[in-house]
């Protein structure tokens, strides 16, 4: 039974098209379950490459040219370590993703943080699944549209505010202070507040959820 008690925030700083991101709510969901600790999760934009194409790119080719031929190879490889941490947490990664621009996923999340907080991580999982496993393309605003009627929020509110530069300098800045002040480099990007006043606990990465599970107990107190 989850205890009745203030729920601890955790902020995760994450953008869509990564894959650890998604490995890392799964972790998180489990520490939940497993310390009976509630939380409030609140998700922040990140841009794994802020210079991403409008019509984005073929992943194969984005990783060779960012990171070389060995990468896309180890990538590739049965057993590589992203496909067997995604086995672990039921997440099975779709190949045929392509790399997306994703300031319009980053825009849709934030309106529904201002607008409808309480559906954000509902969203956010869908937003994940539909890129990951079904390696649709969250550039298309007909994508967005579609994927915030499925949690039950208005298409056309969000059509339209897409149609427009909206929620575009909010994101933008705040991708600028998670590199220039929280010194971000790397997401999933974890904050836990604590409930008694005392310091956030900030950690990079998908980090196991017994490990996440320890830090949501000390950050919940009596």
């Amino acid at each position: 039974q989850i205890k009745m008690s203030k729920p601890v925030v955790v902020r995760i700083i994450s953008d869509l098209v990564c894959p650890w991101c998604f490995v890392g709510k799964r972790n998180l969901e489990k520490a939940v379950m497993d310390s009976k600790v509630p939380v409030t999760v609140e998700w922040q934009p990140y841009f794994l490459d802020p210079n991403a194409p409008p019509e984005g790119e073929d992943l194969m080719e984005h990783l060779k040219a960012k990171y070389g031929p060995e990468m896309v190879a180890k990538f590739s490889a049965p057993g590589n370590p992203l496909t067997v941490a995604g086995e672990k947490v039921g997440i099975r990664f779709n190949s045929s993703r392509r790399f997306i621009n994703t300031i319009d996923g980053h825009r849709t999340m934030e309106w529904c943080n201002k607008t409808h907080p309480e559906k954000a991580d509902a969203l956010m999982e869908k937003l994940f699944r539909a890129f990951f496993e079904e390696a649709q393309d969250l550039s298309k605003k007909d994508v967005l549209v579609r994927i915030v009627q499925s949690v039950g929020l208005d298409g056309s509110e969000i059509g339209g505010i897409l149609a427009t530069d909206q929620y575009r300098e909010d994101v933008l800045q705040f991708y600028k202070k998670a590199k220039t002040q929280l010194r971000v480099s790397g997401v999933p990007f974890f904050i836990i507040e604590d409930n008694n006043g005392g310091r956030p606990t900030a950690f990079s990465g998908a980090q196991p959820a017994d490990v996440i599970a320890e830090v949501l107990v000390s950050a919940q107190g009596e």
